[in-house]
């Protein structure tokens, strides 16, 4: 089992969506730069990748009280717990595949 810790901080100015993986590399996306959703993509792909050898648990988002509560905190725990179900429903079509290719050999 693979976990990925998940934040919500304020870096200056800039509302920061952070993914921290197993060997400390952490994935830093702008949610203020509506014009970058390459970032988000990038690491969507590396988190199917991983998944491709272990299951994945993204954990439950973790705010910095400089976000504070209110509606930018309720999306994005939201979007995480999206992300997780999405990311078993990969996993469980890639484990299919898998099986249905071993079969046909």
């Amino acid at each position: 089992m693979t976990v990925i810790r998940t934040g919500l901080l304020k870096e200056g100015e800039v509302d920061t969506l952070t993914f921290t993986f197993e060997d400390g590399e952490v994935k830093r996306i702008n949610i203020n730069d509506s014009t970058d959703g390459s970032s988000l993509k990038s690491v969507f792909n590396e988190i199917v990748r991983l998944s491709m050898n272990s299951d994945i648990t993204l954990e439950s988002l973790v705010v910095d009280p400089s976000i504070g509560g209110g509606l930018l905190a309720e999306v994005f725990t939201e979007y995480i717990t999206d992300l997780n179900a999405e990311v078993a429903r990969v996993r469980a079509e890639l484990r299919t595949f898998t099986d249905n290719d071993e079969t046909e050999e």
